[in-house]
């Protein structure tokens, strides 16, 4: 009797610590899709010479943010047919002037863009269908540590990404919450400088119409984290390990860690944008292609669809509807604003 009981306590030994070792063995796997389906982009304007910038959607518009060769302004709308409507945010350092080229906004409410020029610490706030716009100096507290992690949500919320903080949600520049917990990676021993460093270089985000939903996902590897806003709350959903990150220690900047790409691991996910109910990302598969795929998630990060795009593009944005979708697609290493059709 003696003998089983000792046995049996040494098996539970032996339990308990594969399971402590096995705590930080990761697990990185590509989701399974139930369905792959083969899209093609439809050129809907080929009169504008455009340099590659960022996309945003209202119902009914073409958000364009970078230049073109029409006009020295920063902002460009079009409707869902390609023509172009009108363009707002002169480059400068004035009122209604943005102070840096290629800075993306935010939209809301479906007729707003709002813009934070980090250089002078404000935000202004555009209005998509007329000339009108007015600002707002932000407190110093309120200043993110990225001006593409910078989002507004309903009831004068806004979403920080800060140097003290991962997430922090503020209202009329008081803090509501904060989030600051990262997801390990791949060594037993990383602190939290470490993982500060990984996922603060070259992030995606995206957040849900409503704007009580959000995601961000690393480019460098594929890490992907869903949050909710909650009574004012940030709360985590679910991580999805998809490819193993890889980094090195800068030597520049002491404590720094800056995403590498090897041989061995996938690149990440570069274009994340989503509506109410869906999540997209693309994804490349290796190195050298220059085609991604498109991932479709539901908002728990379950795999739906997957999109063979067959073409190189960049800046893929969803509408709010989930029937169309806009891109620049490249030919002859130009870029074209298009359409695909998803549904």
């Amino acid at each position: 009797m003696r003998i089983i009981i000792r046995l049996l306590f040494i098996f539970i030994l032996v339990i308990l610590g594969c399971s402590k070792n096995d705590e930080h063995e990761l697990c990185y796997e590509l989701p399974i899709f139930a369905d792959t389906i083969g899209i093609e982009g439809e050129i809907i304007n080929d009169t504008f010479i455009f340099e590659t910038g960022n996309l945003a959607l209202s119902a009914r518009r073409i958000i364009y943010c970078g230049r073109t060769d029409i006009n020295d302004m920063n902002y460009h709308v079009f409707d869902y047919e390609g023509n172009y409507i009108r363009s707002f945010g002169d480059l400068g350092r004035g009122p209604g002037e943005i102070s840096t080229p290629y800075i993306p906004g935010v939209l809301f409410n479906d007729s707003i863009y709002c813009v934070f020029d980090i250089n002078y610490n404000k935000k202004v706030f555009f209005s998509i269908d007329s000339d009108t716009f007015y600002e707002e100096i932000t407190q110093e507290n309120e200043k993110p540590m990225l001006p593409w992690l910078y989002q507004l949500w309903p009831n004068d919320r806004s979403l920080l990404f800060t140097r003290e903080k991962r997430f922090v949600l503020m209202s009329h520049g008081d803090s509501l919450d904060w989030y600051n917990e990262y997801p390990d990676l791949t060594k037993n021993d990383e602190n939290i400088n470490v993982k500060r460093g990984y996922f603060a270089y070259k992030t995606s985000h995206a957040h849900s119409d409503k704007q009580n939903k959000f995601v961000i996902a690393t480019r460098n590897g594929a890490i992907m984290q869903i949050f909710s806003i909650d009574s004012n709350k940030i709360v985590h959903n679910s991580t999805k390990r998809i490819s193993k990150p890889e980094y090195y220690l800068s030597q520049s900047q002491i404590g720094s860690y800056i995403p590498i790409l090897t041989s061995e691991n996938y690149i990440g996910m570069y274009d994340i944008c989503a509506n109410d109910k869906y999540i997209y990302a693309t994804y490349y598969q290796d190195n050298d292609t220059e085609v991604p795929y498109i991932m479709q998630f539901d908002w728990e990060g379950n795999p739906y669809k997957l999109f063979d795009v067959k073409d190189e593009i960049t800046q893929f944005t969803i509408s709010p509807n989930n029937l169309v979708a806009f891109a620049f697609k490249y030919i002859d290493e130009v870029p074209y604003l298009c359409k695909f059709t998803l549904e």
